[in-house]
């Protein structure tokens, strides 16, 4: 099956560049097989569809809150909310389990009107910080509880919030402790930014119906296509990365993610904060713009 077509006509090296070109894609092609040959060189993300994640207790857990509630608000920032935002899109325009709503930044007014709009008695919280520590998430989340308290007492905390954090002592884990909130664990080796397929991008998703299993599997297809191509030349992403570097190297370092539908628009924010904070560094990284096409 043919998922997309991948037009980079335009992109391709100036022909007297070729050889310039061909050195970099010797250059991706050796890191290309140095992942696969360590299966993600030490980052623990690469395998996270390998049995790392317990997908079923995940679509359980899912199940379950979409039983109860018909909200869920998934309170984090960056990387622990985006890639769950972006997923999102892909139960718009059917009937899902809840309605699944995200405070990202710390504006009293947005998040005001969001908790007066919600029933209280059918909405879950689910708090996201991979320290444990966000002062953005611990803000929110506690202003969250407190409304939550008022209107139905502090005995629902449990019953009402869920918590992903690293397995260690931290304010939100205190809080977990404090008032009996589930607590899950989210990997110490993920960054946030890589974890969409662990816990923290998963369980959102359960939540609205997705098949999370799915989702691993087309992952899987992925990682195996790039560990079985035999260069960088056939293999996109590794392809992609020394067109990148060619580009850079010719001071063509912006980035346009311009998607022409809204419903990928979150995907180019997504996008933006992926490549900013892996490769926008040292001043010589790719600086990404997100834009919306009309």
């Amino acid at each position: 099956m043919t998922y997309y077509q991948q037009d980079i006509t335009r992109a391709l090296p100036d022909p007297q560049d070729r050889p310039r070109f061909d050195a970099l894609l010797e250059a991706a092609t050796r890191e290309m097989k140095k992942l696969a040959a360590t299966h993600g060189g030490g980052k623990p993300f690469y395998g996270v569809g390998d049995g790392g994640t317990d997908l079923d207790v995940i679509a359980e857990e899912g199940r379950k809150i979409a039983k109860e509630f018909t909200d869920v608000v998934v309170i984090g920032t960056g990387g622990s909310s985006l890639g769950a935002k972006a997923l999102s899109v892909l139960a718009e325009g059917r009937k899902t389990p809840v309605t699944l709503h995200f405070l990202e930044n710390v504006d009293p007014e947005t998040t005001d009107i969001l908790l007066h709009r919600l029933n209280m008695a059918k909405t879950c919280f689910l708090l996201v910080s991979k320290s444990g520590g966000t002062v953005e998430t611990l803000s929110q989340g506690l202003v969250a509880m407190e409304h939550v308290r008022d209107e139905l007492g502090e005995k629902h905390l449990g019953r009402h919030f869920r918590i992903i954090t690293e397995p260690k002592p931290s304010p939100i884990r205190a809080l977990a402790e404090q008032y009996n909130i589930p607590a899950f664990v989210h990997e110490p080796d993920i960054g946030g930014r890589f974890s969409v397929f662990s816990i923290t991008g998963m369980l959102p998703a359960a939540c609205l119906g997705i098949d999370i299993h799915a989702l691993h599997e087309a992952a899987r297809e992925v990682i195996a296509a790039l560990a079985k191509a035999d260069s960088a030349a056939a293999c996109p992403p590794a392809y992609g990365a020394a067109l990148g570097a060619y580009h850079m190297e010719k001071g063509r370092a912006t980035q346009v993610f311009m998607p022409y539908s809204d419903r990928l628009h979150v995907l180019s924010y997504w996008f933006r904060q992926l490549v900013a904070e892996s490769l926008g560094k040292d001043g010589i990284g790719i600086t990404p713009l997100a834009a919306l096409g009309s």
